[in-house]
């Protein structure tokens, strides 16, 4: 049988210490292979900066070598994710994808779509928690509804239990996939 792969997509979550979609790809794969998408829409959007650009680069670079050193090397991609996240799960033949939950519009359509392009292609994307301590519909007041005021969300966020801490997944597994180049500010 052949070894199972798995992408995980690594966006605003630049870590491999208590990432949930980096250690239920390691759990459930052979081998994982990470993948950070320059996405130009959000680069060079009518928000660009050059500062938040430079520090996204640096942190994609000591992340790379952070999953270099657990045995499996970054791939990085410049372009438009709804195309090339697809397009990787298709050339690693039919891996599934995961990543953290994005809960800003921007996010939801973009996974939206990334979603639906993987599933036409016979694979799955696995949106797990990671950027927030808790989901948004995980606090809700008695009656079920979002909260109003702070101080009563404040309370509810504060009680209200959370997971331990993961430390960093072992044995991703070399993958072989040609790493691209992460850009500079000149390129």
């Amino acid at each position: 049988m052949a070894p199972s792969t798995a992408i995980v997509w690594f966006r605003r979550d630049l870590r491999v210490h208590d990432l949930p979609a980096l250690a239920a790809a390691a759990a459930g794969h052979d081998r994982v292979v990470p993948l950070f998408v320059v996405d130009e829409a959000r680069v060079g959007g009518r928000f660009a900066s050059p500062n938040r650009t430079w520090f996204m680069l640096e942190s994609v670079r000591l992340l790379g070598g952070e999953l270099e050193a657990l045995g499996a090397p970054l791939v990085v991609r410049t372009g438009d994710p709804r195309a090339l996240v697809p397009a990787l799960a298709l050339e690693l033949g039919g891996a599934d994808v995961y990543t953290s939950r994005d809960h800003a519009p921007y996010g939801r359509t973009r996974d939206r779509a990334v979603g639906e392009a993987l599933a036409a292609s016979g694979s799955t994307l696995h949106p797990q928690r990671g950027v927030l301590v808790h989901e948004p519909d995980e606090l809700a007041t008695a009656a079920g509804a979002p909260f109003s005021l702070y101080s009563p969300f404040r309370r509810a966020w504060e009680i209200r239990a959370r997971r331990s801490p993961l430390g960093p997944p072992t044995g991703l597994g070399r993958h072989g996939v040609d790493p691209g180049r992460l850009p500079t500010l000149d390129t």
